[in-house]
């Protein structure tokens, strides 16, 4: 394989590392009414895992770090945890813990994408050296895209909730797409600047396939 870290790559240019993205002492969901056991994290993707974490990363109740043993079962992929028992009616329960936006097959979707959008095929990895930056470029660019489009469905998520959302909860939504057009002209100016130093004119976004035509007699 000719580019064997370009999902690493790709993680570090959307600081979406293994420890990039630290949520401290943030609030919970669910009822905290004395019965209640259940709860989630805002974000889903979690990388720590509560029932076996260790300060400073774990549930909080009211500022004080619960020990491992406290959580029930844990589902990284949704958010949600439990406890093992109820605490007090109106005690707060927060949580620290790390991370990622993406899983490792939506990256590679967006590299070969990055990877057609160059003219070349699926397989990534033979993407010449002076054009990976191109490709991580596109590639980020699909990410922030995939980005508002998540945020988009969460700020309708709550319009169906608690009726119409704040003004402001389209920040996000408006940066991550500003932040999708960025890198997508960034992809474009690093494609030309590579071909433009290679003295080649600028390839199309296409392939062609070279196929003999045999002679065809004229009528008569």
């Amino acid at each position: 394989m000719a580019w064997p870290n370009a999902i690493l790559e790709l993680r570090q240019k959307l600081s979406d590392g293994d420890t990039d993205k630290l949520r401290a002492i943030k609030r919970c969901v669910g009822n905290s009414d004395g019965v209640n056991v259940t709860f989630k994290t805002f974000e889903y993707r979690r990388l720590t895992n509560f029932t076996s974490g260790s300060f400073p990363v774990g549930v909080y109740a009211d500022g004080v770090i619960l020990p491992s043993a406290a959580i029930a079962s844990d589902d990284l992929s949704t958010g949600f945890f439990a406890l093992t028992g109820a605490f007090p009616a109106g005690t707060v329960i927060e949580a620290t813990y790390y991370l990622q936006w993406f899983l490792d097959a939506e990256l590679v979707n967006f590299i070969i994408s990055g990877s057609l959008w160059l003219g070349f095929s699926e397989d990534y990895t033979q993407t010449p050296a002076g054009l990976k930056p191109s490709v991580l470029s596109w590639a980020a660019g699909e990410a922030y895209q995939k980005l508002a489009l998540r945020w988009t469905e969460q700020i309708a998520d709550v319009y169906q909730l608690q009726g119409a959302p704040k003004e402001d909860t389209r920040t996000p939504v408006d940066y991550y797409t500003k932040l999708s057009k960025m890198f997508f002209d960034e992809a474009l100016s690093r494609r030309n600047e590579y071909y433009r130093r290679q003295g080649q004119p600028l390839q199309p976004l296409f392939s062609f396939v070279n196929c003999p035509i045999p002679p065809v007699a004229p009528n008569r």
